[in-house]
């Protein structure tokens, strides 16, 4: 049997984060709750979250995530998970409690403002897909080999040609590595010794394999007007 005590507005919202929203958290905010109007603040007992893992493993670049006011203070409304659980390499449940048990100051200016995951977290790398060469260096001989310096650093190369004066013309990535962000110009490390004495070389990482599950998060909330 539940017991329900009408003097108790519980709310909850349902919002499912797709891959591509995910992927994009490095630059737009997820608003979980909108804003609720002028002289009312949202109080959150607590947030549920619900990853499905999908068939590859996100890799995560950047600070954790957040369950924030989108005020300029961003007063953190609920304890994000530790790990995050989006990075999981399996599909898991997370329940984050809110601060209702304790004293939280809420600064001025914070009603009227939405219960938002902020942008921040990057969970766009992962292992290379498709790389275009930088600048060739110099020095180099066919067959040396190396690293690709950036994102966890295990991805590496082989070169195939040089020119005269060493600079590489083609190569093959032997490892996609984990951990690696699209750009240009990303620094390599040679392998120990090798048949050429090669320095500069840079790869311009065009394409990296993402993680691809979803999130669900359920946000339980009420709404108080301001006295």
């Amino acid at each position: 049997m539940r017991v329900q005590n009408p003097n108790i507005d519980l709310r909850s919202k349902t919002t499912l984060l797709t891959s591509a929203q995910i992927l994009a958290l490095k630059t737009t905010a997820i608003t979980l709750v909108p804003a609720p109007g002028a002289g009312r603040i949202i109080a959150v007992p607590g947030i549920a979250m619900l990853f499905k893992f999908g068939t590859r493993q996100y890799s995560n670049a950047g600070a954790a995530g957040a369950f924030q006011y989108a005020d300029a203070a961003h007063e953190a409304v609920a304890t994000y998970p530790s790990p995050d659980p989006i990075g999981g390499a399996a599909s898991s449940f997370y329940w984050a409690p809110g601060f209702l048990s304790a004293p939280v100051a809420i600064s001025p200016g914070a009603d009227n403002s939405a219960i938002v995951i902020p942008a921040g977290p990057d969970w766009s790398p992962g292992p290379i897909v498709t790389t275009t060469l930088g600048a060739g260096g110099a020095l180099y001989a066919a067959n040396d080999t190396g690293t690709l310096t950036n994102g966890n650093g295990d991805a590496t190369y082989k070169v195939l040609t040089v020119d005269g004066g060493g600079a590489v013309l083609t190569y093959q990535i032997t490892a996609a590595g984990t951990g690696y962000m699209v750009e240009n110009g990303s620094p390599t490390a040679v392998g120990g010794a090798q048949p050429g004495l090669g320095v500069g070389l840079t790869l311009n990482i065009t394409a990296v394999s993402s993680g691809d599950g979803t999130l669900k998060v359920v946000t339980y909330y009420q709404i108080i007007p301001v006295p």
